[in-house]
């Protein structure tokens, strides 16, 4: 499995704080102890965890963190594809479908897997549970366990799995007849299982600042911080410009101690002056603006078409229902922000790529639950002749 060399370097790290301190988050580089300081640690927890447990080297216990999230993801997905198809040619298409799907998620790298794994296991379930339309106990265990797993998705990229939370909300809100205190239960649920997987991960990294602080003179805790505006002001820099904004770490450096000399990289600081800078261009370059989200959408939905494919003829044709459209689109509008707001590059649109494959799979399966595919043909044929 191929991971970034940063990620990796920090790995190495880690595996060495934690054998000298036994905390996890404890950075040891050379003879020197700091503490991690991106809010995306979930990967980096669990790759430790599995290295000790059972005594892998750490590249081994990459592989199988990693691998182990495509297995886990098919292995509770196929049996929900089971109960939701009916028809052996849908349950045929789907479980093709399913192999395409394994062999793009061996494309991806490291963290940016958690976004289309989580999706793939838990989106066909959400289907089965609104195909029974009961808001019951097992209802409630499916959104609590949901919320575990995005919980633990986000930890490993963040918010990576949000949009699979928006798309259960839409379900629940749209699709599902119940008393509002079920349902209300149902949300409860699902905040409930995103606490228990918050709240021991919080600890963990307050034992690291503990330990940090008995054994580092002056230490004091960083602010874990997912760094929104470095990458948003670079991804102004997307098409050619004369702003000398391109994509490339340095331009976001350089342009906060430009405007405030000294400012330290990562910082609440930094961040706020970056912020300014996004809006003060947005304001003052709008025809440039719109080309560039023009180039963005353009990209975006060149991904729509390649992933959904098919799916969106079958969906025109032999619509699933509002409540799953709005539940779809609504989770496609969320994945899609960090290309908009940032590069539409594949790996940051993981989560918009499953979502678009899961939507061309689950729409022509849908449509070959109706009917074989001969007629469905002949229906194709007949309604573009009378449009």
């Amino acid at each position: 499995m191929i991971i970034m060399e940063t990620r990796l370097l920090s790995l190495r790290c880690l595996d060495e704080g934690y054998q000298e301190s036994g905390t996890y988050f404890v950075l040891k580089c050379g003879q020197s102890l700091s503490a991690i300081t991106t809010d995306d640690y979930g990967s980096y927890f669990f790759i430790i965890y599995l290295r000790n447990l059972l005594g892998l080297e750490l590249e081994t216990a990459i592989n199988v963190f990693y691998y182990g999230l495509i297995f886990l993801s098919f292995a509770v997905s196929l049996p929900a594809i089971l109960r939701l198809l009916t028809a052996f040619r849908s349950r045929l298409v789907a479980f093709a479908g399913w192999l395409l799907l394994a062999a793009m998620l061996l494309r991806f790298e490291d963290v940016y897997l958690a976004a289309m794994t989580m999706a793939v296991a838990l989106v066909p379930w959400a289907l089965v549970f609104y195909r029974r339309g009961r808001v019951d106990s097992a209802f409630f265990a499916f959104c609590f366990a949901a919320g575990a797993a995005i919980a633990v998705a986000n930890l490993i990229r963040s918010h990576s799995a949000t949009a699979i939370g928006i798309f259960i909300l839409v379900i629940l809100a749209t699709g599902l007849s119940a008393a509002w205190n079920r349902k209300a239960i149902a949300v409860v649920s699902l905040v409930l299982g995103l606490i228990a997987v918050n709240v021991p991960f919080a600890r963990l990294v307050a034992d690291s600042n503990a330990y940090l602080g008995q054994n580092v003179p002056n230490y004091e805790a960083p602010e874990a911080r997912h760094h929104f505006w470095h990458n948003v002001y670079i991804g102004l820099g997307y098409i050619e410009n004369d702003l000398g904004i391109k994509y490339d770490d340095n331009v976001s450096i350089k342009k906060a101690q430009q405007l405030v000399p000294g400012t330290q990289y990562a910082t609440r600081e930094y961040e706020t002056i970056l912020r300014r800078e996004i809006f003060r261009v947005l304001v003052s370059n709008p025809v440039y603006v719109l080309k560039l989200f023009s180039a963005k959408l353009g990209a975006i939905a060149v991904y729509l078409l390649v992933y959904a494919n098919v799916g969106l003829v079958a969906a025109c044709l032999f619509p699933k229902g509002r409540a799953l459209e709005a539940a779809f689109w609504g989770a496609l509008a969320f994945s899609a922000l960090p290309g908009l707001l940032v590069i539409p590059r594949v790996n940051f649109l993981s989560g918009f790529i499953a979502f678009a494959a899961l939507y061309g799979i689950i729409s022509l399966c849908h449509a070959l639950e109706q009917a074989p595919p001969k007629e469905l043909w002949n229906e194709v044929r007949a309604r573009f002749k009378r449009a």
